[in-house]
């Protein structure tokens, strides 16, 4: 849905399903406000993505305390999603206490620090090449945090030799790594 109107909220609020995929072009803080009644009010929500081009503190406040599975964060029109903020972000992700998989599609000059110390099972990369720069030693240090990670998954747009040194010391069971690589 590209805007979360009163009547959405309305239509959302208390049913009993267990995913949910929801995408704006933005999430301004009335839509964030309304976006939180309502997620809130989803007692059976297991699973949920969230597309959006870029992110906004609203929108991570209403993410804060869910009792998801699972988390999908996608930017809009295949370029990843742009994080602008970072501490909401983080402590919405810490906050989701039953969360074992995450999905996350995001630029390549994203603060890593985002998924530090999370207690995920599965994490799921998609990483856009933005022209910025990957923050290695960030990444690798939130990767390393991952105490219960068992399964990554990463997708890189371009050459991975700068992401090698972030799986070393991960005690994972699975990787798996996709790169759209030109040769």
């Amino acid at each position: 849905m590209d805007e979360f109107t009163p009547c959405v909220r309305e239509a959302l609020h208390g049913l009993n399903i267990k995913s949910l995929t929801l995408s704006s072009k933005e999430w301004g803080e009335l839509h964030a406000e309304s976006l939180n009644q309502s997620l809130s009010s989803l007692k059976r929500l297991e699973i949920l993505g969230i597309g959006v081009t870029e992110d906004s503190p609203g929108l991570w406040k209403a993410l804060h305390g869910l009792n998801i599975k699972s988390l999908r964060l996608d930017g809009l029109k295949g370029e990843g999603l742009r994080i602008n903020h970072l501490e909401p972000l983080s402590h919405s992700l810490s906050s989701l206490e039953q969360m074992k998989k995450l999905t996350i599609h995001v630029q390549k000059d994203s603060p890593w620090e985002a998924i530090y110390g999370l207690n995920i099972e599965y994490l799921n990369l998609r990483i856009y090449d933005n022209r910025g720069e990957l923050h290695e030693e960030s990444l690798s240090q939130s990767l390393s945090s991952l105490m219960r990670l068992q399964k990554l998954e990463i997708h890189v747009d371009e050459d991975i030799t700068g992401y090698w040194d972030s799986f070393y010391g991960l005690n994972i069971k699975k990787l798996r790594v996709f790169c759209k690589c030109k040769v």
